[in-house]
Formats: C-alpha cells, structure tokens, sequence
C-alpha cells in the first residue's frame, strides 16, 4: 500500500495554502495549492510488514479542528481510505505550552472531547531511541 499523510505545521497551516492562521477554513473539499510549498506531506510505500514510518513535527491547530493528522491508503491505483486521527490530549497540551507551538492566537484550541462527534481514531504516542512516535494501526477488508 502508499500511505500519504498531511498535516498542518506547528503554527496551524498548511502547506500549499494561505489562509491566515485563525482563518477558517471555507471548503470541506480537497483545496487546491495556491503556492509551491509542501512541508508536513509526504507519501511512502508500506514495508513487507504493513508498516509506514513518516518523520515529521507535531501538528499545530487551526480554528474549529482538535489536533489532527491526515492519511490516505491508496492499493494499486485505488485510494480506500481517507480519514483522520487525532493525537492524544495530554500530548497537545504539553506540547502547546512550548515554542513554536505557544504564540498569541485569536482562537481557542479545540479539545479531542469536543470532536468525539467524528468518531476519530487517537494516535498511540510511544518513545523509540529518544524520538517520540506517534502510531495508529489501519486494517483494511480484502
């Protein structure tokens, strides 16, 4: 399978776009780029396990959103799934209280608990050789 997966930078914003940080979003379909920047996406082919490795930063937050990761599983020429996860409350709040991540915003950050509505996955956070993953296992039905 190739997993792509993207996500917002530490100050809520996504590569490709340029909406003001506390702006909210005004499409729920996929946004076109309007600029040549592309940090915080990447797609790679799963290992003969399963398994997708991405080396990226945490997520920041952007207005009416908890904290969240995109992915999409494509096979063959098929996308089968797109979806989100969120990553876990204690990790936001610590991680929101350090820079770059703690800048003067118009916007309160949405809690997970606020989201529970969209039935999103929360990532598992675990320490491997003093780097910090963030896992989510995904099966899919043949």
């Amino acid at each position: 399978a190739v997993i792509d997966v993207w996500h917002c930078d530490a100050r809520g914003l996504y590569s490709g776009q340029n909406l003001a940080v506390d702006e909210a979003v005004k499409s729920e379909k996929h946004a076109p780029p309007v600029n040549d920047e592309r940090h915080c996406r990447g797609a790679l082919r799963t290992d003969a396990d399963g398994i997708a490795e991405f080396r990226s930063i945490y997520p920041g937050y952007y207005v009416e959103r908890a904290i969240h990761i995109h992915f999409k599983v494509h096979i063959g020429n098929r996308a089968f799934l797109t979806n989100q996860a969120l990553l876990p409350e204690s990790d936001n709040t610590a991680v929101m209280t350090m820079a770059p991540y703690h800048l003067p915003r118009k916007v309160t950050r949405i809690s997970n608990a606020q989201e529970a509505d969209w039935g999103l996955q929360t990532m598992k956070i675990v320490e491997r050789q003093g780097t910090r993953l963030a896992l989510l296992d995904l099966a899919l039905s043949a």
